[in-house]
């Protein structure tokens, strides 16, 4: 694993509580990605796609967007330990969390 990868686990580690916290506090930040996983959703074909796969799901808010549309087979992805804790906390069973790096995707196409 390179040197830079290493120091984005070790930054993402440690802001993933952070991000948790500013995303549900902070206006801005929730005006921001709730448009994008909004716009996403929406564009969305739910036939064409009934198993999503959220690499770099980060702490879990698109995958919980997901959830509430309906779709109920969701994978996420983040190569950060902490941040996939935070996702569970925000999701609890209603997707399949996958510590992995997303260069070397452990799940079959």
């Amino acid at each position: 694993m390179s040197s830079l990868k290493k120091e984005e686990i070790r930054i993402q580690a440690k802001l993933a509580n952070i991000y948790t916290n500013v995303r549900r506090v902070c206006k801005a930040s929730s005006l921001f990605y709730d448009y994008w996983n909004d716009l996403f959703v929406k564009n969305l074909d739910a036939e064409a796609n009934p198993i999503i796969l959220d690499c770099g799901c980060g702490t879990g808010f698109l995958l919980k967007r997901l959830h509430e549309e309906g779709y109920n087979f969701l994978v996420g992805l983040d190569i950060t330990p902490e941040m996939l804790r935070e996702a569970k906390i925000l999701l609890g069973n209603t997707a399949d969390l996958v510590l992995a790096d997303a260069e070397e995707l452990p799940i079959p196409s």
